[in-house]
């Protein structure tokens, strides 16, 4: 039959496809195929009427035929990706774009389409490089500038997304989805007055937006407007009262404000909407936990592990969560798993080849990273950290060729600056080492800053011998014409000479940096800072912090260290007061929480300590635990210190200060073998004085006189004269047992929640004249 034939009822069917009659619709475009035609764009009505009935298996096959009968051109082979995208059928899809860009290479269209469905595959890297190449052949492509940026975003290259979500701006200024993104990205940088602005214009084009209502009211929190930030979830909440990411967004502030009853009845509200979500229950058991349901958490954790067998990021971050946590076995099944679901993706070698590196299967580790590698080679991730760890196992040949690969490759200009200082000063070329520390200060990232601190990847589980650091410092030396003038040479030096344990070389050279520019150098004093306050000369110490501050006002852990010191002089108003202003910064509350949590038991205020410490569980912070337990011991609660303790302790752990607190809780339990065995432990990794008082104790549980008699002799003479004068015992007096043991459990009672190692933070419970340090007389 000839045209005549099929058009009335293709026109038929195109009027019923409009007015959404598909079944009508149907009928006539199979009716007018059967009369003769063979146009591809009624095949394509026809697939679309299909999917619009949900026949999904009649609109694959009616495309395949089509593959088969036709050579279809490039427009057509995009709207059949988009036919199979919408049927699930995201490999034959992708197949089908593929065949599009070959078709028609200057389609950015084609590569666009490409670009999306490898992001719904979760291939990152491979849906980078389409949609640059959208972007590179059109310019003024809103949508590929958007999607390109949020992938960049989604690899932690927020500089990148924010410059592409701008250019997408420019080409459609009133863009909800752009200005949304964008304040995304925004709050990620911490730039929360810029970001405000952008989400407060999206909701000025949808103001029903649930996602913007909440992350204004994300900011207003950072920025400390909490009234406001209520009032913005509250408003999200009206337009959807029952929504799970309303739920979710709401219990997360509750976290952060501390609230943790609210947080749990969101959370389980959050549950029952989505019983399937592996967030949720993380979250739950996080509350749970901080709560003091550790048995309870337990069970949410392992469902959030069972629920994420299909979720590469949540295997990700669990297979991370619970390493941190000792659970090893289960770690490492949900790392490989990650792996299993995502093998293209080199993300999950490189979250395996860490967790290896952590227990010390190097062997392991190295393979896991060259594996990666293979799967990414364009990237310079693999060969940055691959360099490292063959530096920390002492293979310098290896490490110099993995460095300059990595310094070599195309995606170093991608990478971290940090990571190419340290590659630079690996291979000891201290010029472009420090070149590239001045670029770093230039992006004011102040974790950076901490991060100069230890260049050389020396830790716990790599400890560097004196001889690698007075090899370094030679190195340094011979440099120091070329380096003439920098301030980045008085550092390094002055650290060096501070790790091989010349205190006063290394104070007389890090002196020097007051020098230099104070606005963009004085965070580098923190060192000096350190250095003095671990002396005892608090004032001084305070000194150097303060213009660490000055430099870097958002740098907490200085913050932190200055409230130590007003600590050490009796000054607690100025140390609560600096814990307020870091925690305004909203930088690393968790482990704040926890440091002003641990600050609080040293001067006696448990229940207000204990606040804290549930508060920075609940944001993840692991060291909290410990604290907790401290927490709990000092008020009496024995059965939750000891839970909250033997969940710190994670195998092989090198916590000394942990084992001293596991050790007097089982004294002071009855439990004397094993409080003995604790206290060895603690004593090993040089626990310090307060492992051999616990000691000590426990010994003389076990009548074991002479045990107790050694311990006391490594208490330290000032400490011991301290307490005796506080009890009226000369010091000419010999100690009877009882006295001893006296004087012991005294010196535990005036230390309240102290049992850190460090000789200078006995100054804030062994009260002295005028408030001075052990050493101020000589500062």
């Amino acid at each position: 039959m000839g045209h005549n034939g099929y058009q009335p009822w293709l026109e038929k069917g195109i009027t019923f496809y409009n007015a959404r009659k598909y079944p009508d619709a149907v009928r006539s475009f199979e009716t007018s195929i059967r009369c003769g035609d063979k146009n591809v764009s009624t095949q394509c009505y026809l697939v679309h009427a299909y999917l619009s009935l949900g026949k999904n298996r009649q609109a694959v096959q009616l495309l395949k035929k089509t593959f088969l009968s036709d050579t279809p051109t490039a427009p057509v082979l995009m709207v059949m990706g988009d036919i199979l995208e919408r049927s699930g059928k995201l490999a034959e899809a992708t197949d089908c774009l593929k065949r599009a860009v070959a078709t028609s290479p200057d389609s950015a269209k084609a590569w666009f389409k490409l670009g999306g469905i490898c992001v719904k595959l979760g291939r990152m890297r491979e849906a980078e490089a389409h949609l640059r190449q959208a972007v590179r052949l059109d310019n003024h492509l809103p949508q590929g500038h958007l999607l390109l940026g949020s992938v960049l975003d989604a690899q932690q290259h927020p500089e990148e997304a924010e410059k592409l979500y701008r250019a997408a701006l420019r080409l459609e200024p009133r863009s909800f989805d752009v200005l949304l993104l964008l304040g995304e990205v925004l709050i990620k940088k911490g730039r929360w007055k810029e970001a405000e602005a952008h989400l407060r214009e999206a909701l000025c084009l949808d103001r029903r937006s649930l996602d913007a209502g909440l992350l204004l009211g994300l900011v207003l929190h950072k920025k400390g407007r909490t009234e406001e930030a209520m009032r913005s979830f509250r408003t999200a909440s009206q337009f959807a009262p029952r929504d799970f990411k309303m739920s979710l967004r709401l219990a997360e502030f509750c976290m952060h404000r501390g609230w943790l009853k609210k947080a749990e009845t969101f959370l389980r509200r959050a549950v029952r909407l989505n019983s399937q979500s592996p967030q949720a229950c993380l979250w739950l058991g996080n509350v749970l936990e901080a709560r003091g349901f550790p048995e309870t958490a337990e069970k949410k954790y392992r469902k959030a592990a069972r629920l994420s067998r299909h979720h590469f990021q949540m295997c990700l971050r669990l297979g991370k969560f619970f390493a941190q946590r000792g659970w090893l076995v289960e770690a490492e099944a949900l790392l490989r798993r990650a792996i299993l679901l995502n093998s293209g993706s080199s993300e999950g070698y490189l979250e395996l080849a860490e967790f290896l590196r952590g227990q010390a299967r190097f062997g392991e580790a190295i393979r896991a990273f060259q594996a990666g590698k293979k799967r990414d080679p364009s990237s310079s991730d693999f060969d940055f950290r691959l360099g490292r760890l063959y530096q920390q196992l002492g293979r310098p040949t290896p490490m110099t060729a993995c460095f300059r690969r990595a310094l070599k490759s195309a995606g170093a200009a991608m990478g971290s600056g940090m990571a190419r200082f340290q590659a630079w000063m690996a291979l000891g070329n201290y010029r472009r080492a420090f070149a590239e520390a001045e670029r770093v200060l230039n992006t004011g990232d102040v974790g950076d800053c901490n991060r100069f601190f230890r260049p050389w990847g020396d830790n716990f589980l790599f400890p560097q011998p004196q001889s690698f650091f007075l090899s370094q410092l030679g190195k340094l030396e011979r440099a120091e014409r070329q380096l003439h003038g920098s301030p980045w040479f008085r550092y390094y030096r002055g650290l060096l000479l501070w790790r091989l344990n010349r205190t006063e070389e290394s104070l007389a050279e890090l002196n020097h940096l007051t020098d230099f520019p104070q606005k963009r150098y004085g965070w580098m004093r923190h060192v000096g800072g350190f250095q003095k306050l671990r002396l005892g000369l608090y004032r001084v110490a305070v000194d150097d912090l303060r213009a660490t501050l000055s430099s870097k006002p958002d740098a907490w852990w200085a913050r932190g260290l200055l409230a130590e010191a007003y600590l050490c002089l009796g000054n607690t108003h100025a140390a609560l007061t600096e814990f307020d202003k870091a925690e305004r910064f909203r930088e690393a509350l968790s482990e704040l929480w926890a440091w002003r949590g641990e600050a609080l038991l040293w001067i006696g205020r448990n229940e207000e300590a204990l606040r804290y410490l549930n508060r920075a569980i609940s944001a993840g912070s692991w060291l909290a635990v410990c604290w907790r337990g401290a927490a709990f011991m000092l008020m009496g609660k024995f059965k939750e210190a000891l839970s909250d303790l033997d969940r710190a302790i994670v195998p092989g752990s090198m916590d000394a200060e942990a084992f001293v607190w596991r050790g007097e809780v089982k004294r002071r339990m009855g439990r004397n073998e094993q409080s003995l065995a604790d206290l060895d432990r603690a004593i090993e990794l040089q626990g310090g004085t307060w492992a051999y008082v616990n000691r000590g104790l426990t010994n003389a549980s076990l009548r074991n006189w002479k045990g107790m008699r050694k311990d006391f002799d490594h208490v330290p003479i000032e400490f011991v004269s301290y307490v005796r004068q506080k009890l009226g015992l000369p010091m000419e007096k010999v100690l009877y047992t009882g006295e001893t043991i006296c004087v012991l459990e005294t010196a535990l009672e005036l230390a309240h929640g102290l049992r850190r190692h460090e000789p200078y933070l006995n100054s804030i419970w062994m009260v002295r004249k005028k408030n001075r340090g052990p050493n101020e007389k000589n500062a």
